[in-house]
């Protein structure tokens, strides 16, 4: 997210000792980071009163009573650090450089035909409506399970939409896969100029994956050019699981009404 002087920031949220947060956010920023501001939130909740079983004898009899306290209430304190990776600098309005013609084989800009050739010559199965394809596997460099959308705008392809899992239900693996994709973008078009990570308590580590289903933690990236086209990269969301999704976008306004059929 933007910092407050338009710089790539980072924001780590976490409870408990503020020493915790802190070395959160220098497993975010391994290179070294600057704190651009720190605020600790309170919240309150309600919470059930305490129960607790007692047992007496009655007429001969063992007899459990359950004696139930009143309801009662508990603060929460969340520290939030908004931290610049070192060497992050001023983050720019535009990436530079020339922007994708190919999204992993898929001629942007290309004909239906052109896809469905892509999509077979990588060992999968091609489905096409009149505004999109849709391929049954993802390019095998990738070492993703999934599919790709197509989105025809104009009868050219206009955008491309890979949605990626791995088998792995620890969140190392997704991390990795994500770094790596993430490097692998930056190195032909430069570093992405928006970067999103929030990490809230309880969200590290292994937990991570659950936050990302749930909605509590982010991790996107995206590269954008000012004649139109951008690529968004993030660990989103897909039907209850998480998913690596990749997608380029040509810019077209004829794009945003294709969406819809991916």
């Amino acid at each position: 997210m933007p910092g407050p002087d338009n710089s790539d920031s980072v924001l780590v949220q976490c409870g408990g000792s503020s020493q915790d947060c802190y070395e959160r956010a220098a497993r975010d920023c391994p290179d070294g980071y600057e704190l651009l501001s720190s605020d600790t939130r309170t919240s309150t909740a309600m919470v059930p009163g305490m129960s607790h079983t007692t047992t007496s004898v009655v007429g001969g009899s063992l007899v459990n009573n359950t004696v139930t306290g009143p309801p009662g209430t508990v603060q929460n304190s969340q520290l939030e650090l908004l931290i610049r990776c070192k060497n992050a600098g001023p983050a720019p309005d535009w990436n530079t450089s020339a922007p994708p013609d190919l999204a992993l084989g898929y001629k942007l800009g290309g004909t239906p035909a052109d896809g469905q050739a892509t999509c077979e010559r990588q060992g999968h199965s091609w489905t096409e409506s009149a505004s999109g394809g849709l391929c049954d596997g993802i390019a095998p460099s990738l070492s993703l399970d999934g599919r790709v959308g197509l989105a025809f705008c104009d009868g050219q392809v206009c955008r491309v939409d890979v949605m990626g899992h791995l088998a792995s239900k620890i969140d190392v693996p997704w991390r990795h896969k994500l770094d790596r994709i993430r490097e692998e973008l930056s190195s032909h078009y430069g570093p992405p100029v928006r970067t999103q990570i929030t990490t809230p308590d309880g969200c590290e580590d292994d937990h991570l994956l659950d936050c990302i289903v749930n909605g509590r933690a982010i991790r996107a990236y995206r590269w954008k050019w000012s004649s139109g086209p951008t690529i968004y990269l993030g660990l989103i969301a897909a039907d209850g699981a998480p998913a690596i999704r990749i997608a380029y976008d040509v810019g077209h306004a004829q794009a945003e009404a294709a969406k819809d059929s991916l």
